[in-house]
């Protein structure tokens, strides 16, 4: 991911593509775990791989989302490129489902319509923390093994299930 500008910038070329089709999903430790944030341009943001490609795009200029993967609380380079704890590791799932919607959602809807909708995303308490009952928007899974979400409806994996 480091040094993903020059494969961006190839890539673009062969397709002919321009900037407005071209959407980088990044990780982000500034933002909390399981949030999600649209931009239509900005910096790095100490970004490696986002500063390669402004590097080899020559522009800011172009969509990205980030994930949130939580502050470090030690080393960023051990944090980025260690294992999710235990906890998160549960809800990864979830996280990467809403994450893969959002993109969805931005190949639908442009940067704008979906950063209105996925900004505010941010990933529901675990199970165990919740008190809603089966059914209701974020509540744990009715008897059907489908949980209603705000963006949605979800079937638990059958790892996430397990929990």
């Amino acid at each position: 991911m480091n040094e993903s500008g020059l494969a961006v910038r190839k890539l673009l070329a062969r397709e002919r593509a321009p900037l407005v089709e071209l959407l980088v999903v990044a990780d982000d430790f500034a933002l909390p775990f399981g949030k999600l944030r649209f931009r239509e341009a900005g910096s790095a943001g100490g970004h490696n791989g986002l500063r390669s490609i402004i590097e080899e795009l020559g522009t800011e200029k172009f969509s990205r989302l980030r994930v949130g993967i939580g502050d470090p609380g030690r080393d960023a380079v051990d944090h980025v490129l260690s294992r999710f704890q235990r906890h998160e590791q549960r809800r990864l799932p979830e996280l990467l489902d809403a994450a893969a919607d959002a993109v969805e959602s931005w190949a639908r809807e442009g940067t704008s319509r979906s950063a209105n909708r996925w900004n505010a995303y941010e990933l529901r308490p675990a199970d165990e923390e919740r008190t809603e009952p089966p059914g209701a928007v974020d509540g744990p899974p009715g008897a059907d093994g489908i949980r209603r979400t705000r963006t949605g409806w979800r079937k638990p994996r059958p790892a996430e299930a397990d929990e």
